[in-house]
């Protein structure tokens, strides 16, 4: 990983301090001081007044033996980095893995994020999907609710209409009734009287 905030390579001596990191927690059978103390000296080295300035790695560890190259893992050369990499240099094949390296983990984010979007559109589908069924079933049930509702009222107001009528029937009927005696009775007197 890549901790310069320019985004530049690491050096040999940025790389050899990364590379040997101790996780905190973790247990280890050697000790660590004297990588420590080279991370320090490459940290602080200054070059002699006079002479060429050269990397620090290679000024604290010494220069590489032939037929190996550090940091690369066994069995890796100059030749065979040359022959790779179409002729650079160490330092520019560390360069072109590290490019390489930082490809290949942009495009697994891009791939992440690819398929974070992509759950999220369908789970956003899905809680559409549902919410407008909830509100479907709930129109639904409002409206079998309100139908019920005036379907009752509707019997309500007919039983109450219908007992009305009778009772408007009931009550001519007894009004009829009243007159029909009374005109009996009136016929009945009026007879009465012709005899006389």
């Amino acid at each position: 990983m890549n901790e310069n905030p320019n985004r530049e390579q690491p050096d040999s001596a940025q790389v050899f301090e990364r590379t040997r990191a101790r996780k905190i927690g973790n247990v280890y059978c050697d000790t660590y001081d004297d990588t420590t103390k080279k991370i320090e000296l490459m940290k602080t080295y200054q070059p002699p007044e006079g002479m060429t300035a050269v990397d620090p790695f290679v000024a604290v560890m010494g220069k590489e033996h032939d037929g190996h190259c550090r940091l690369y893992g066994k069995g890796v050369t100059k030749t065979l980095l040359r022959k790779v990499n179409g002729g650079d240099t160490s330092s520019e094949a560390g360069k072109r893995q590290l490019a390489v390296m930082r490809k290949e983990i942009e495009e697994d984010n891009e791939r992440k994020k690819a398929e974070m979007r992509k759950e999220l559109e369908e789970d956003n589908e899905r809680k559409r999907a549902e919410m407008l069924k909830e509100i479907e079933e709930e129109h639904q049930r409002q409206k079998a609710e309100m139908r019920k509702e005036l379907e009752e009222e509707h019997q309500r107001q007919k039983a109450e209409l219908r007992k009305e009528l009778e009772d408007e029937h009931l009550r001519k009927k007894a009004e009829l009734e009243a007159i029909r005696k009374d005109l009996d009775n009136k016929m009945k007197k009026f007879m009465e009287k012709i005899h006389d």
